[in-house]
């Protein structure tokens, strides 16, 4: 299956979702298919929070050290760091 594949499956999807997840692993950065999703989210003014790889384990519990891209709306505002 090739990208276009992909997105016509991924972006509709996306368009409805509330949000949009991102799970930070090994060459995340480097996907066309997450860097269009993105693009997208941010478009339709999406909140999209990225999660370390590191912190999976504590899924579904959002860690305090995702970093968060517009604000969400169904998402718990992160702790503040005191």
């Amino acid at each position: 299956m090739d990208h276009q594949f992909w997105m016509l499956q991924d972006l509709p999807l996306l368009r409805l979702a509330d949000e949009m997840l991102i799970i930070g692993l090994d060459g995340w950065t480097q996907s066309r298919g997450v860097c269009e999703e993105m693009f997208k989210a941010l478009a339709w003014r999406k909140p999209i929070t990225l999660i370390e790889e590191s912190d999976i384990d504590l899924l579904p519990t959002i860690p305090a050290t995702a970093r968060r891209f517009l604000k969400s709306s169904i998402l718990p505002d992160a702790p503040s760091e005191t």
